[in-house]
């Protein structure tokens, strides 16, 4: 992930090379150090992946979503850090009903 911090969930989150540095040298340390599981993005982690498990893909691969790493597409008030399942629309499809 600090590989590409200028595309950060559409955010340019870079930084500068002494602290990108000292970052990853602690992520590199103790980023496993509780025995957790390692996954290469956030989509890949099982409670992602049970959360959004009943979503069809052609919902997330439209031009509206993109991809997983589009959160606020759905999320309408992810920017709030509110991802309640009552406010999820999905662009095209409407309002989320689990």
């Amino acid at each position: 992930m600090t590989n590409s911090l200028s595309k950060h969930f559409g955010t340019d989150a870079s930084l500068e090379p002494k602290e990108l540095k000292l970052i990853s040298d602690y992520l590199a340390k103790e980023g496993n150090n509780r025995g957790q599981k390692v996954y290469e993005s956030i989509s890949a982690q099982e409670w992602f992946v049970k959360e959004h498990r009943e979503l069809p893909k052609k919902y997330v691969t439209q031009p509206a979503v993109k991809s997983w790493a589009n959160c606020a597409a759905c999320h309408t008030k992810a920017a709030n850090g509110d991802y309640r399942e009552r406010n999820i629309v999905v662009p095209g499809y409407g309002r989320w009903k689990d």
